[in-house]
């Protein structure tokens, strides 16, 4: 019998495997139940607790959820803007609708591109900051989900369109945080540079097309 103890296999000792973490379950929207309840309740979440939301929001499985969420949202706030416009309300305010139904369509194929475009744009403003932790679809999703509540702001008219806006800014800079598991400064950044890009064209172009038909009234008026 031999007294030097047991023999134990050389192999280093490795700790038992940690317990998988929850899976993300998604908002109300992609679970089951009736459509109008399930819409109503991410709506509410998005506005609610919308870190929460977009924490559990699935990051891939498909554009289809997001995109249809996204698109009765804003099918939504374009009835809504029509109908202030047809009865007089926020005109002054730039609420369209005044071509009816064709003009409801038309804005929501245009919303539609909008969603890619804009999702488009933050998805690159992430991955030239090195943040893009997730796939194209991550960041759709969080810009769907956000634009379709967002647009039912238009609910209430004058400053529905206002209140949507700046909190659909706020709802984009923690959802793609949240989505991409990236500090809210960076997800601020890709967020904001394109919206002060784009406002500052937006008062450009104003300005020359203000100065052109100045420039033409001044020189009609001196004929």
């Amino acid at each position: 019998m031999s007294d030097t103890g047991p023999e134990f296999p050389s192999q280093p000792f490795s700790p038992p495997p940690l317990p998988p973490r929850a899976g993300r379950t998604g908002p109300p929207w992609e679970r089951d139940g009736e459509p109008v309840n399930r819409f109503v309740e991410t709506a509410r979440a998005v506005v609610t607790d919308t870190k929460a939301l977009f924490a559990n929001m699935r990051r891939e499985g498909g554009l289809g959820a997001p995109l249809t969420y996204g698109a009765i949202g804003l099918v939504v706030g374009a009835v809504f803007s029509y109908v202030w416009s047809f009865v007089g309300v926020g005109r002054w305010m730039g609420y369209g609708g005044g071509a009816g139904l064709g003009g409801i369509l038309l804005g929501l194929c245009f919303g539609v591109i909008g969603l890619f475009i804009g999702a488009g744009i933050f998805h690159l403003m992430l991955s030239l900051l090195g943040e893009a932790k997730f796939p194209f679809e991550t960041t759709f999703r969080v810009t769907a989900y956000t634009s379709g509540t967002t647009s039912l702001a238009n609910v209430v008219p004058i400053c529905g369109g206002l209140i949507g806006a700046l909190f659909g800014i706020y709802a984009l800079i923690i959802g793609l945080s949240e989505a991409h598991e990236i500090p809210v400064g960076k997800s601020a950044i890709a967020v904001l540079v394109p919206i002060v890009i784009c406002c500052a064209l937006v008062a450009v172009v104003s300005l020359v097309f203000g100065l052109a038909v100045a420039s033409m009234f001044g020189l009609a008026s001196s004929r």
